[in-house]
């Protein structure tokens, strides 16, 4: 073998343990798991998963950053993921909708992840993780939270036209987009998510969300959110205690906040 193909694909934070088993061999066959005995923490080789089912059947598909992957989730436990939670409150509302989790910690619309395993900017990643996702046939997007937070942060205008273009080419392909405002941020003791200029910049995206009509409809999680005595601010009980993330009642209320005739009627794309 003259040369590599590069590192293996992974999703760095699957908050899930996965099991391995020792050395080389096929286990495929196996009935019980004891050659499983090794254990970690990521997905590697993962692209995705895709389960046969009813035509009627479609997908709403959750893309974002470190928010949308659940950070903060205790491993194992599947109930703190704010789309795990819109999941069940489909199934609880007998609605006929697969959710599909996109997000990636570290992740941003312009520029490809800081670190390697925070994935390539979403402009990149569009057409694998959502266009080309199987039923896909409605977007619920929030990312740019990264964009403003690290250095150097290109300006509002700039994240509002990388939004611009990965709508309209949702939207050209038949899928529903449902944009969300960005949650609070102050005082974020890592890079510049919650420092003034983050927070001015934050303050202008999202009023452009809330008001241009780029999207077929609007999830105000800011609103949702924000602490009423600093509305730049997480409320005390949302907050995860590093003032970027949502605690579990914060994921929680996000997941509720949901409108879910925004959901109906959904296009075939």
């Amino acid at each position: 073998m003259t040369g590599t193909s590069g590192p293996a694909t992974e999703h760095f934070g699957a908050l899930q343990t996965s099991y391995l088993s020792q050395g080389s061999g096929d286990h495929t066959r196996d009935e019980a798991g004891t050659a499983f005995t090794r254990t970690l923490g990521t997905w590697p080789f993962l692209t995705d998963v895709e389960v046969r089912a009813s035509r009627r059947v479609g997908a709403l598909v959750a893309l974002g950053d470190s928010i949308t992957d659940g950070f903060g989730e205790p491993t194992d436990q599947n109930r703190r993921r704010y789309p795990d939670l819109v999941a069940r409150r489909l199934a609880t509302a007998g609605v006929r909708l697969a959710v599909q989790n996109a997000g990636i910690s570290g992740n941003r619309v312009l520029s490809d992840g800081a670190l390697p395993f925070f994935g390539p900017k979403l402009l990149d990643r569009l057409d694998r993780d959502v266009l080309d996702q199987a039923g896909a046939r409605v977007v619920i997007l929030l990312e740019r939270t990264n964009d403003i937070g690290v250095p150097p942060p290109p300006t509002p205008a700039e994240v509002i036209a990388g939004l611009q273009s990965v709508i309209a080419r949702m939207r050209s392909a038949g899928l529903r987009v449902i944009l969300t405002t960005q949650t609070p941020c102050r005082d974020f003791a890592i890079a510049l998510h919650g420092t003034p200029a983050a927070i001015a910049a934050r303050n202008e995206i999202n009023e452009w969300i809330r008001t241009s009509g780029a999207a077929d409809g609007v999830v105000d999680f800011h609103v949702v959110l924000r602490d009423p005595d600093d509305p730049d601010r997480l409320r005390p009980e949302f907050d995860s205690g590093d003032h970027l993330h949502p605690s579990a009642a914060g994921y929680a209320a996000m997941a509720d906040a949901i409108d879910l005739s925004l959901l109906d009627d959904l296009p075939c794309p």
